[in-house]
């Protein structure tokens, strides 16, 4: 969903992601003249009993040419000028028109067998530096899954990411042993791909702060 179809019509979600992903769960398809289908690769595409591509440029020019939108595409010859392009991304990223958390970064060559893979070895995504915040850690709970009880934090309410975040990933109790964590820690919070709230590092601990 574009920003500005977000403005128009579902301000009352917090994000575009948000609203977007009501509408893909509606099964009757109401609302979905509202988003966008924006195409980065083609799979499985024969003409004459073979690929018609010879690299991955040729696949987004042919995704063009058969009426698709498709991301923007650069080209660059050296692993420093990937970083400064990232720069220069995360400086217009307010003003692009959709959302988004990075770039994808991968060779000019198609490898139809890395493709397939579950975790491509020959693309990787290059995140931007997600939204952080300073809060305070309140409580932990253990919540159950199977034989684990992996502890959540529940965190004074900060901003982050467009939504409102008071509970936070702490994955087990070994990572609260190691940060030092205590109930009352001042500590930096983040959204792992703008999506689950997880507490990164301790900021410090006030004299008030309790044992866990």
């Amino acid at each position: 969903m574009s920003r500005a179809t977000h403005a128009a019509k579902y301000s009352d979600k917090a994000n575009c992601r948000n609203a977007a992903n009501g509408l893909m769960k509606r099964k009757d398809g109401t609302g979905s003249e509202d988003l966008d289908l924006v195409c980065y690769d083609a799979k499985g595409v024969v003409v004459n009993g073979a690929s018609p591509f010879t690299d991955e440029l040729g696949k987004v020019a042919w995704l063009e040419a058969m009426g698709f939108s498709t991301v923007h595409m650069e080209l660059f010859a050296t692993a420093k000028d990937v970083v400064e392009y990232r720069g220069r991304v995360m400086a217009l990223r307010p003003s692009l028109p959709y959302d988004i958390d990075g770039l994808v970064v991968k060779g000019a060559a198609i490898d139809e067998t890395d493709a397939a893979k579950a975790r491509p070895e020959l693309q990787i995504a290059f995140k931007f530096s997600p939204e952080e915040a300073v809060t305070r850690l309140k409580a932990i709970e253990w919540s159950e899954s199977g034989a684990l009880y992996p502890p959540i934090g529940i965190v004074e309410p900060v901003r982050l990411a467009g939504t409102t975040v008071q509970r936070a990933n702490l994955c087990n109790p070994g990572m609260i042993r190691s940060m030092g964590l205590k109930l009352g820690s001042m500590v930096v919070i983040t959204k792992r791909g703008e999506i689950i709230p997880k507490i990164e590092t301790l900021v410090e601990n006030p004299p008030e702060a309790v044992e866990i």
